[in-house]
């Protein structure tokens, strides 16, 4: 099979609703594979694959919201969609997840507001 082809069949597959097809799809215009890089479309297609509920991309849309690489970070999105995940077993996002809270936590403990301290 060609590439044009496959691009083609992954496309139509993408359109007719399949989530591990738009998942795919979102990763090539994300790396640039098979199709001109593009984020938006990128963005969009992880976007329809997670709502559909296909885990993977919820895990991977809730990393690309957490690292803020292609767009301003999102703390709140970032939860959702790694919890969102985890709901279905997924692993990676469940300690994406914790590692997220804890550090949260951590950085809390630290900086405390403590009205008795000087500075």
């Amino acid at each position: 099979m060609n590439s044009s082809y496959d691009m083609y069949s992954l496309k139509t597959k993408a359109y007719n609703g399949d989530e591990k097809a738009q998942y795919k799809l979102a990763l090539c215009y994300l790396i640039g594979k098979g199709v001109n890089k593009n984020i938006m479309s990128a963005f969009y297609w992880l976007t329809m694959s997670a709502k559909q509920g296909y885990n993977v991309a919820q895990h991977e849309l809730g990393k690309l919201f957490d690292f803020g690489k292609f767009f301003e970070r999102d703390e709140q999105c970032a939860s959702f969609w790694y919890g969102e995940a985890e709901k279905q077993g997924n692993i990676e996002a469940s300690l994406d997840l914790f590692s997220m809270n804890e550090y949260d936590d951590v950085f809390d403990d630290e900086f405390d507001d403590d009205e008795d301290d000087e500075y």
